[in-house]
């Protein structure tokens, strides 16, 4: 069942994050922004959404970009690696997609890494329909390019 996270869910997508493989910095990042996001008024928070089976398996977070009209970013999508391949993924981005559309959102971008280990990650947003529209060389680090995809958001995600 997705829905929407509420602060409870905070050492459930920690525990997510850390599964995956963040480093500690990147998880400290991460928890920050569910933090910040829980401690804004109602009307200003991101949206974060889990995927609640019997448990916290899957995490989605996306926000509005600051200098941009009506587009999102989604910045974080982790599945945990026992529940991994399994449609988690999908169903948080396609609610995801569902939630932005319904907020008017005119384009929803996310960013990944164009290294081997993500060739799943990367297929699953394209065959969501995501459009790949460019790739940075040695953004992340040295040898770690980000790929940036793009999709008009539509209510029944396709």
């Amino acid at each position: 069942m997705i829905r929407n996270a509420t602060v409870h869910d905070r050492s459930a997508i920690s525990a997510i994050i850390q599964a995956i493989g963040f480093e500690p910095s990147e998880t400290e990042t991460v928890l920050a922004s569910f933090d910040q996001a829980f401690s804004e008024p109602a009307s200003s928070i991101p949206i974060w959404i889990v995927d609640d089976d019997s448990g916290v398996h899957g995490v989605a977070y996306t926000e509005p970009e600051r200098m941009a009209d009506r587009v999102h970013n989604l910045l974080l999508v982790a599945v945990h690696p026992d529940k991994q391949r399994q449609g988690i993924g999908t169903k948080l981005v396609t609610q995801i997609e569902y939630t932005v559309s319904q907020a008017n959102g005119r384009l929803l971008l996310v960013e990944t890494m164009a290294i081997r280990d993500f060739a799943h990650v990367r297929q699953l947003y394209e065959r969501l329909g995501f459009t790949r529209e460019a790739q940075i060389r040695d953004y992340y680090a040295d040898g770690f390019d980000k790929v940036v995809y793009s999709k008009i958001p539509t209510i029944d995600g396709r």
